[in-house]
């Protein structure tokens, strides 16, 4: 099998109990999957009593005050210390790490939900690095339409090619996704991948791109609907509505972006690398889904949000990517609620994010 991945994936290991951010206290469910599960009940581990057994959604340990009930005091997993990091769950095992698998295709990152995942991508400031090797695993069972796979991978290339030419402006490649985006949208649904590669072969031609960048919205007030959105949206922390609310309630967020850009212009990288992982670790998603817009509608209003609060300076940049990625990316809820309103809303439309661009 093929492996793709971000260098950072090969690069990644958890901190333990140093991270001020410890995944197995922010209150998430933990599920217990059936090998672990039977493994414990096969030792006799009293560690079983943390256990709870729920018919629809599977097997979760029993919170203690938003903390796993099987970590030491030291914040340590008491299970791996005594049995050895094959004898707990996947996600345990696994977190913040993702996959993505296609036949003997195989594409793998780590989410930002986590603070080491972040430091990795912010210490160097120059394009992310991507690696390929070949790995001892088998072929994935699940179908797929491998001529929109290829299709849809040559699109993603050519996308992050895009995105990591240093030579344009971080704004008009923000733009130039939005735009090519929706023309692999209109080939895909015309089921015609003719057409797809051709807008791949005609990606920096862009003749006719500038009239579909005109947008008569003004990003203030998309920016306070989008505002207003996240308001309702559910979240296990306050400090992210708490960012956006700084940011946000006051307005001038437009020039507030300018300015910062002007003082820090060596923080535009962070922009980029964003991008980056988001169109990375979502847009093949899209082979099986057929959609690719909302892939890159996420994409953009991702970036776009971080790279406000940012501007606004309403926490360490460290703490702002990491709080927005543990509260969208990583609630099912929020991502869910999102797709399915990116073609309900005003402020999630193309003009709307196309504004939105500053």
């Amino acid at each position: 099998m093929k492996l793709v991945c971000m260098k950072l994936f090969s690069d990644f290991e958890c901190t333990g109990k140093y991270c001020r951010h410890n995944c197995c206290k922010t209150g998430w469910d933990i599920e217990i999957d059936k090998p672990t599960l039977d493994y414990l009940d096969s030792v006799g581990d009293c560690s079983l009593r943390s256990i709870t057994e729920t018919d629809e959604d599977g097997t979760f340990l029993i919170r203690e005050d938003g903390k796993c009930p099987l970590l030491t005091a030291d914040g340590l997993c008491s299970l791996q210390l005594k049995y050895g990091a094959e004898h707990i769950s996947d996600i345990c095992r696994e977190h913040p790490r993702f996959y993505e698998w296609f036949g003997g295709y195989k594409e793998a990152g780590v989410g930002l939900c986590c603070e080491e995942a972040v430091r990795l991508l912010l210490e160097d400031n120059s394009p992310l690095v991507f690696e390929s090797r070949e790995i001892d695993e088998e072929d994935d069972y699940l179908r797929y339409d491998e001529e929109v796979f290829s299709a849809l991978l040559a699109a993603r290339n050519a996308l992050l090619a895009m995105l990591t030419d240093r030579t344009l402006p971080i704004q008009e490649r923000l733009r130039r996704l939005l735009f090519h985006g929706q023309r692999f949208q209109d080939a895909l649904d015309d089921e015609d991948m003719h057409q797809l590669y051709t807008e791949i072969d005609h990606l920096n031609d862009l003749s006719d791109m500038h009239d579909d960048l005109a947008t008569e919205y003004d990003p203030e007030v998309i920016a306070a609907g989008i505002y207003e959105y996240c308001s309702d949206l559910d979240m296990l922390d306050p400090a992210l509505f708490n960012m956006m609310r700084f940011t946000f309630s006051k307005g001038g967020i437009a020039d507030t972006v300018r300015a910062f850009d002007k003082l820090h212009p060596d923080k535009l990288y962070i922009i980029e690398h964003l991008a980056v992982y988001f169109l990375f670790r979502y847009f093949m998603k899209a082979v099986r889904s057929f959609e690719i817009m909302e892939k890159i509608k996420l994409t953009v209003l991702s970036v776009m949000i971080i790279r406000m609060l940012i501007a606004a300076e309403c926490a360490p940049i460290e703490d702002i990517i990491r709080e927005y990625s543990a509260e969208i990316e990583y609630s099912a809820e929020n991502l869910g609620k999102l797709y399915e309103d990116f073609y309900a809303e005003t402020f999630f439309s193309y003009d709307g994010l196309m504004s939105l661009i500053i």
